[in-house]
């Protein structure tokens, strides 16, 4: 499938806000560090970035679903900012823990805008949340790049280190400024970034969307009741327990157990740092092949065997090799995750759904993070890594267990692997209610196969269905089609997938890309009696003006032809001009009758088999 590429205004903010989340973790406990020492206080710091998801996820999710994307977008660009200022001139630990609400709510805010943004184009799911993730990675590294430069000149830790590694060979540097003054420094360049953003977010278009008119607090109730959906958010919850137990009390467990410097440090993440930065986009895309779920799968039992090993390796190379391990496995389910939920999500109801998703997760993050601290402090520093491998376990046992809404379409399997329905079969028609495959090229030169429809086709006919545009779908439909339960559109597809071809017949056009298959067309035939049948018709929306209609519309007549039809009938919209005049382009004799914006159509097919057979 061809992905289209996102905004650029989109691209621009996203690695311009992005540039402290490379660093955000390895910098808050240094950062509680040099103003307090207490870990209790860098779990309580955590924990409270982690508690603004309750208030932020849910007001931003329901504006969206209101049709305030940009004001959403911009509050959110403007919290990340004024944290960044407040971390830009912090001397206590109170103004660390104002910016840490600040940096929280710009972060949450602009990363549900852009999973909003992408699943509100009804695109290629995978490929557009890899441009979102591969323009979040750039500015994560070029936020770690800056992050890393200003350290080495003016850190006097740093400095100090370097001179003992180098000697002689030290390089001239600035006088330091202090730890607290460096971090001043870093945290004022990421300000100056965060302020560009905000001017690029009065040139992003909205996402066209229908607007929700039901209560939060409603919406969520319906949500929930959706056993797929309530799954996915307890595994959402039991992953942001497990990281929020852990990922906080790694720098301490490192400095305590090797003593290791900040220069140390910095060279045990960096490996990892680098992984989480650019693997999340080739991961995902690994997991669309893998399936959804079993990626997910993987991902996780591989982050539990990491932290039941990390507090018990004897040396520092071991756990930044552990760590990157770690990394990997995060990469890997975390788009998993989000394209199974984005699946299952209702067309209007994207905002709320990521929102209860972050909601719960931080629910737990909450109450996760300062105890991580206090169990680090207070009982043993292995056992929030411990507790955090038992959270992740549990939370492979109930992905083990999910179930998407439809057994015909099951999302968490590669395309090519989904089950075939028992009533049908994937082998294609015999003569004469089957011709084979027929290999083309577009006006625009796409190369696309046509071939039978199949009942295993049903998963890309429902993502053929949600790359159609509002306008497209009501063209086909004769009504508006606005927000579709996915399990309808599911058990629609299948229904749709799975022919007799004595009475119906189908072909299905397919575009082959890195991902698999597409459809980009679908022809359709049905209600076949001994002399007529009806016929419809549907093109993708950016492939509409390539030819692929008119190649269809004959591919089907000849199929009519072949079964000895005499007539093909349609009911079309008298707005649906393009399919009027490819039935007027066809040559054949026809009839329209219109009444009350919509016209019966009469193709006569028995001249042109006269024709053929005096061909033959």
């Amino acid at each position: 499938m061809t992905a289209r590429a996102l905004p650029k205004q989109l691209a621009a903010i996203m690695i311009l806000g992005a540039l402290p989340f490379g660093t955000l973790d390895f910098f808050i406990p240094l950062y509680v560090q040099t103003v307090s020492a207490s870990p209790t206080l860098i779990g309580v710091t955590v924990g409270a970035g982690s508690a603004m998801v309750l208030l932020i996820r849910p007001l931003a999710g329901w504006l969206i679903d209101q049709g305030r994307y940009q004001l959403v977008l911009r509050g959110a660009v403007l919290a990340l900012l004024a944290g960044l200022l407040a971390w830009s001139s912090a001397v206590a630990w109170p103004q660390v823990l104002l910016g840490r609400l600040g940096l929280a709510a710009g972060i949450n805010g602009l990363v549900l805008a852009a999973h909003v943004f992408v699943a509100a184009r009804r695109g290629s799911y995978g490929s557009e949340y890899g441009q979102i993730t591969a323009a979040t990675a750039i500015g994560n590294a070029i936020g770690a790049v800056l992050a890393a430069i200003l350290l080495v000149l003016f850190d006097p830790e740093i400095q100090t280190e370097l001179a003992a590694q180098l000697g002689a060979y030290t390089p001239s540097l600035p006088a330091p400024l202090g730890r607290l003054s460096t971090f001043h420094l870093i945290y004022g360049v990421y300000a100056g970034a965060a302020a560009l953003a905000l001017l690029y977010t009065w040139r992003l278009p909205q996402p066209v969307r229908q607007v929700q008119k039901q209560r939060l607090w409603r919406v969520w109730q319906g949500l929930l009741q959706r056993q797929a959906i309530r799954q996915l958010v307890l595994v959402g919850l039991l992953i942001q327990v497990a990281y929020s137990l852990a990922v906080p009390m790694i720098i301490p467990l490192l400095q305590e157990r090797y003593r290791a410097g900040l220069g140390g440090l910095a060279i045990a993440y960096l490996i990892p740092g680098l992984i989480y930065t650019f693997a999340p986009g080739p991961l995902g895309r690994l997991a669309d092949r893998l399936g959804h779920r079993r990626a997910g799968r993987l991902g996780i039992a591989i982050s539990a065997s990491v932290y039941v090993l990390l507090p018990l390796l004897a040396a520092l190379p071991l756990a930044a090799v552990i760590w990157s391990v770690e990394a990997l496995a995060y990469s890997l389910y975390v788009p998993a995750l989000l394209a199974l939920l984005a699946r299952h999500a209702p067309e209007q109801e994207y905002g709320a759904s990521f929102s209860l998703y972050s909601v719960v997760a931080a629910s737990g993050a909450v109450v996760a993070a300062p105890l991580g601290g206090w169990l680090y402090e207070h009982a043993a520093p292995a056992l929030p890594f411990l507790l955090a491998a038992l959270a992740f376990v549990g939370a492979s046992a109930l992905l083990r267990g999910w179930k998407p809404m439809s057994q015909s379409a099951n999302y968490d399997q590669p395309l090519d692997q989904q089950p075939t329905d028992r009533a049908g079969s994937d082998s294609d028609p015999p003569f004469p209610f089957g011709h084979g495959e027929v290999r083309w090229e577009t006006r625009k030169g796409t190369p696309l196969r046509i071939r039978h429809i199949r009942p295993s086709d049903t998963p890309l006919l429902v993502d053929f269905f949600y790359h159609l545009s509002e306008r497209t779908l009501s063209l086909r439909f004769a009504t508006v089609m606005i927000n579709v339960p996915l399990e309808r559109v599911i058990e629609e597809a299948s229904r749709l997938a799975t022919l007799n071809f004595y009475t119906a017949d189908a072909l299905v056009a397919l575009e082959e890309t890195a991902l698999g298959s597409a459809i980009v067309g679908v022809a359709r035939l049905a209600g076949i009696s001994a002399t007529s049948g009806e016929f419809a018709m549907t093109i993708r929306d950016d492939f509409q003006g390539h030819g692929v209609g008119s190649y269809l519309f004959d591919l089907l007549l000849q199929i009519a032809l072949a079964r000895g039809l005499e007539t093909l009938t349609a009911s079309v919209l008298a707005e649906n001009r393009p399919m009027l005049a490819l039935i007027r382009k066809s040559g054949l004799p026809f009839d329209i009758q219109t009444s009350h914006g919509e016209s019966d159509v009469t193709i006569f097919l028995t001249s042109a088999a006269e024709q053929q057979a005096q061909a033959d």
